[in-house]
């Protein structure tokens, strides 16, 4: 006789299984084990916290960096310091049950924490877009967020989709400038998720073959590029115009295309900074300055 189970029972099993004890290895290969859901989660990096509220998970946050500002609300936690060097007391006093880290904390305080026995999870600093959605997954296993995880993800893959459909009616791709604002060009390069975004939405950075996330560009180097549009990511439009007056002063800069044609556009920097869903939401942004003709129709 086949047995029935109950729907009570697959109820209770379902349920059940997200409080199953489970060993999760991050991405510099240490293990760490959760009996439960964590319930006092302390984020040592800015991106990491944005993903943790997009998986309502806020109420389980006891302490962020200093540098965790986004949304708004993350203001009101308790800090740990920066995400160089926080402070050790003061995150063991707080007995948290999982530390997230970014590769963008220094290793040897990773390791640190590792060897004090703190439940450390440290996820990797991705090149791409991708890396993100696949960070978002980890983020729902190990915080026992899965379904919201997947949600979350789903809605940035929609976004995805819709920019990858709008670009099937056009082969342009301009040569994009990507700098930040200041006297110093830094800029992007094959290894930066800011490349990245240039290509999803329909660009070319002008740096793309350069093996490197970020560094500074040489102003003659930027002339031979001939870029015909310039990104500057700053704070605030004041910023914006200050580093837009500096490049118009640099000599021959008149030469280049964006600037003979006017294609320099304002984008504040918090939107992309970091690699966290608002990189995703972004990318709108960036389609209708490389293509205003494909904007007719709203995302």
């Amino acid at each position: 006789m086949k047995r029935v189970i109950a729907p009570a029972i697959l109820i209770g099993l379902f349920l059940g299984a997200t409080s199953v004890p489970q060993t999760f290895t991050d991405d510099v290969g240490y293990r760490v084990h959760l009996s439960s859901p964590p319930q006092r989660i302390i984020s040592l990096a800015p991106n990491i916290t944005e993903i943790l509220y997009q998986l309502d998970l806020q109420d389980k946050i006891i302490a962020v960096t200093q540098y965790c500002d986004y949304p708004p609300e993350v203001k009101e936690k308790p800090t740990i310091g920066g995400y160089i060097n926080p402070n050790l007391e003061k995150i063991i006093a707080l007995k948290p049950d999982l530390i997230l880290g970014f590769r963008g904390n220094p290793l040897p305080l990773i390791h640190k924490l590792q060897s004090l026995g703190l439940p450390i999870f440290v996820l990797d600093e991705g090149q791409t877009i991708s890396s993100l959605l696949r960070m978002i997954d980890r983020l729902g296993k190990v915080t026992f967020k899965v379904e919201k995880a997947a949600s979350l993800r789903s809605q940035l893959e929609s976004i995805l989709s819709e920019i990858d459909h709008k670009l099937t009616s056009t082969t342009n791709k301009p040569r994009v400038l990507l700098t930040f604002q200041g006297s110093q060009l830094w800029s992007c390069g094959e290894e930066s998720f800011l490349n990245d975004l240039i290509t999803r939405a329909g660009g070319i950075n002008i740096w793309h073959d350069i093996h490197r996330a970020w560094f500074v560009a040489q102003a003659e180097e930027i002339i031979l590029k001939n870029p015909e549009i310039i990104i500057i990511l700053a704070p605030d439009i004041n910023h914006f115009n200050q580093t837009k007056q500096f490049l118009f002063s640099l000599p021959r800069f008149n030469q280049i295309k964006a600037i003979r044609n006017q294609k320099i556009f304002f984008i504040d920097e918090d939107l992309v900074s970091r690699l966290s869903p608002r990189l995703i939401e972004a990318l709108p942004l960036f389609l209708v300055i490389f293509h205003p003709e494909l904007t007719s129709c709203p995302l």
